[in-house]
């Protein structure tokens, strides 16, 4: 498949993001002339995944491609395996599923634009997908206003980024009328992470209230305590109270 992409013009760097192999093997794999010789393997024990790899593949081919599902069929054929080493053994296969399906995708981009859908979506880490859900537009730069209008497309992810922007406008300059108006709207939304966040949000309500609607803030008492904490730390935790008096206290005069 690799050597295949590079004859058609695609180069190193854009094979890996086609395909998501790593670089390394990539480069390997184009210097060879035949594919590598397989590593050696123990024979199969009788009820395991490998042993009965035909019939697997051949209910896969069929569309047998749930696990719950396929795990019950192949108990009828003598699996006698677990759950996750189903899983681990289906593993390659949802790969070169999903492979399959980017290199798809590719072949339909054209050759100067080098792929950016594929870069993104495959290279979203879980900060970049926060800070595209809690950012405005004007805080992002231009990738992650890439990750923004691509994740758009997902009809959860623009409501949920509505609900956040809305409720850090809220902590900002809103009002306690604004917040519960937010959380009966957010409640409605059907999502399950923000329905979560409301049932924490709910059980010290009184406090976010009142972070809302007056300006005072927690913030240097929790630095005072964070520094005595390091203070503390850099005696290891042996100071007593006078020591640590006289080192966070300034002296009388």
């Amino acid at each position: 498949m690799v050597k295949g992409l590079r004859a058609q013009g695609m180069r190193a760097f854009q094979i890996v993001k086609a395909t998501g192999i790593c670089r390394a093997r990539v480069d390997q794999w184009l210097r060879l002339s035949e594919c590598p010789p397989l590593r050696s393997k123990k024979a199969p024990r009788p009820g395991m995944a490998e042993y009965l790899r035909e019939e697997l593949r051949l209910l896969w081919d069929e569309g047998w491609q749930n696990g719950t599902k396929l795990l019950d069929e192949i108990r009828k054929l003598g699996y006698t395996g677990s759950y996750s080493s189903l899983l681990r053994f289906l593993q390659p296969w949802r790969e070169e599923k999903r492979t399959a399906k980017r290199i798809e995708v590719a072949a339909t981009q054209p050759a100067q634009g080098l792929y950016p859908s594929i870069s993104v979506m495959r290279h979203v880490s879980p900060q970049e997908a926060a800070i595209a859900l809690s950012k405005p537009k004007s805080m992002l730069n231009k990738r992650q206003c890439e990750i923004v209008e691509l994740l758009k497309r997902t009809p959860a992810f623009a409501t949920m980024r509505h609900l956040i922007l809305t409720f850090r406008s809220i902590l900002r300059n809103g009002t306690v009328s604004r917040l519960k108006y937010w959380i009966k709207k957010a409640e409605g939304a059907g999502i399950a992470a923000i329905s979560k966040f409301i049932r924490q949000l709910k059980r010290d309500l009184e406090a976010v209230a009142n972070a809302v609607a007056y300006r005072w803030s927690n913030g240097p008492v929790e630095g005072q305590i964070n520094r005595l904490k390091m203070v503390k730390r850099q005696m290891y935790g042996r100071a007593g109270f006078e020591l640590l008096r006289s080192r966070i206290l300034p002296l009388a005069v």
